[in-house]
């Protein structure tokens, strides 16, 4: 398994590659098999045509072609990222997992009421599943949402970004790639100083 991106990618989606093969030099192309969370994916790299395609792998050997996307553009950490949000959004839910997030941004606009639907406002980061953590409100009025990151991008979440002063980090996420956990903390460190941590 050469592309060390790809591997990594795979590996935070939750899933292990059980079979994996690269033709690039007679076909330009490279393909994979995943497994996890009870379902097999495969997904092509179509060197030469430029595509890349995502497929479920049926009980009975079949393939069902679930997503296509141009690739002519894209480099391996592009590739690898591709596949992230594909298998990040094929996941089972997990609603009883308790992950551990770091807190992004944090701000308290009204701290002297006890009950607000509106503030304090909190973003969190789970590097080790890519989810997010937003939490708005307290007392009576509080409410917080666990969301996989390829689905932060809605307006719902983005004005939370906004009002925290937070959209830094979307752009950390889109234009970083980090070897490990340890690396992604040291680069949040160094733009937000000593970190926080919430189990959610």
């Amino acid at each position: 398994m050469p592309y060390s991106e790809l591997k990594n990618a795979i590996q935070r989606a939750g899933f292990t590659i059980s079979e994996f093969s690269d033709q690039r030099v007679i076909f330009g192309c490279w393909s994979l098999t995943v497994e996890g969370y009870g379902q097999s994916y495969l997904i092509v790299n179509e060197g030469r045509e430029g595509w890349m395609m995502f497929y479920l792998k049926e009980s009975g050997g079949a393939f069902i072609e679930l997503d296509k996307k141009e690739s002519a553009w894209m480099d391996d950490i592009d590739r690898a990222t591709q596949c992230l949000i594909w298998l990040s959004g094929s996941r089972l839910p997990q609603e009883s997992k308790v992950r551990n997030y770091y807190v992004i941004a944090e701000k308290d606009l009204v701290p002297e009421l006890p009950h607000s639907s509106e503030w304090p406002k909190l973003i969190g980061y789970c590097y080790a599943d890519d989810y997010f953590l937003f939490f708005e409100g307290k007392g009576h009025g509080l409410g917080g949402s666990a969301v996989p990151a390829h689905k932060a991008n809605n307006a719902e979440w983005l004005k939370l970004f906004s009002a925290l002063n937070a959209e830094w980090f979307l752009e950390l996420l889109e234009t970083s790639r980090f070897a490990s956990e340890e690396a992604f903390t040291l680069a949040l460190t160094a733009k937000i100083g000593s970190l926080e941590a919430r189990k959610y």
